[in-house]
C-alpha cells in the first residue's frame, strides 16, 4: 500500500473498531510515520457521512456552532497576519456552516465546497458561494476562483486521500503572500502508546471515524517541501470550546509548552498557520 503523504510503499497494517466505521484496515508507513486506511469511494463516504450526526443538517449546525470558540480563537491567530478587511477566502469541507460561517459573519468574501449536497445548499443559504466538490483539486476544476488570501482546512485534512498533490493545489490557488490554515487532530501519539500496549479501545478512540492520522512533524515536513513559511503553531487555540474536559484541557494547554522545549507534544489537536512567499507567483 502507497503512503498518502509520502509515497513510500507499506504493508504494515492491522485492525482496529472504529465503532462508526466497524472493523478498518489501517496502515502505516515506517517512513513518515503516519497511519492511514485504504481509499474510499467518494459515493461511500457520502453515504457514511449522511449516516452520522455531522452529515445531518441540524444537529451538523449544532456542532458547527459548537467549535464557535474555537473559530474565534483562529480568527484572532489570522487577523494578526491578514490586514486585508475583507479578505477572499476559501473554506474547505465546510459541512453545515463551520468555519466559512464565521468569516463570513466577519464580512469576509468567502467561498467553500463540501462533498455532498446538503450542506452546500445550507451554505448558498448563508449567500456563502458553495459547491460540491471531493478535494481541492476537483474545486479548481469546477470553480475559477483562485488568489484568495486565504485557504482554510478545519478538520478535514484528517479524512484526505493525497496530502501532497491537496497542498501543492492550495498553495497554486493563494495570491502571493497569501495564508493556509489548518486545524487538524493529532492523535498519533495516542495511537502509538496504544499499539505498544496492546490496547484496542485507546486504538479505537484516537482514530474516531477519521482515515488517517498525520504527525505533526510530518505534515510540516511536507508543507516546507511544498515551500509554504510556517508563520504560527498553536495548541491552545484548536480546543473547541469551554466545555471540554479538564484532564483534555490541560492536554491542549501544556502540549505546547512541551513541544517547544522537547518537540513532541500530547495536545489532542493543533492549529498550523502558513504562508506563501510573497515572490512565489506559481499558479
Amino acid at each position: 500500500m502507497k503512503c498518502l503523504v509520502c509515497n513510500n510503499e507499506t504493508n504494515y497494517n492491522f485492525l482496529i473498531d472504529q465503532r462508526l466505521r466497524g472493523k478498518v484496515k489501517w496502515y502505516k508507513c515506517m517512513n513518515c510515520k503516519s497511519y492511514f486506511t485504504p481509499k474510499e469511494t467518494a459515493n461511500t463516504e457520502v453515504e457514511f457521512l449522511k449516516k452520522n450526526p455531522w452529515g445531518k443538517r441540524d444537529e451538523g449546525i449544532e456542532l458547527s456552532y459548537q467549535k464557535r470558540y474555537m473559530f474565534s480563537n483562529i480568527y484572532n491567530l489570522l487577523d494578526n497576519e491578514i490586514k486585508n478587511s475583507k479578505a477572499k477566502v476559501l473554506d474547505i469541507g465546510s459541512s453545515f456552516g463551520g468555519f466559512a460561517k464565521y468569516l463570513n459573519e466577519k464580512n469576509n468574501e468567502v467561498y467553500a465546497y463540501d462533498i455532498f449536497d446538503e450542506p452546500v445548499q445550507y451554505l448558498k443559504s448563508l449567500n456563502i458561494e458553495a459547491v460540491i466538490a471531493n478535494s481541492i483539486t476537483q474545486y479548481s476544476i469546477i470553480s475559477n476562483q483562485k488568489n484568495f488570501d486565504l485557504i482554510a482546512a478545519i478538520d478535514c485534512i484528517c479524512y484526505w486521500e493525497n496530502i501532497d498533490s491537496e497542498f501543492l493545489k492550495i498553495k497554486e490557488l493563494l495570491r502571493p503572500g497569501g495564508y493556509f490554515v489548518i486545524r487538524n487532530p493529532d492523535k498519533t501519539w495516542m495511537l502509538n502508546l496504544g499499539k505498544l500496549l496492546g490496547n484496542k479501545k485507546i486504538q479505537s478512540i484516537c482514530v474516531h471515524d477519521h482515515t488517517n492520522l498525520i504527525p505533526l512533524r510530518t505534515v510540516i515536513k511536507k508543507l516546507k517541501e511544498c515551500n509554504f513559511i510556517i508563520s504560527h503553531l498553536s495548541f491552545k487555540s484548536s480546543m473547541p470550546n469551554l466545555k471540554t474536559k479538564f484532564i483534555t484541557r490541560i492536554m491542549y494547554y501544556l502540549g505546547g509548552i512541551l513541544y517547544s522545549f522537547t518537540g513532541f507534544h500530547f495536545s489532542p489537536g493543533y492549529v498550523l498557520l502558513v504562508k506563501k512567499a510573497s515572490d512565489d507567483r506559481s499558479y
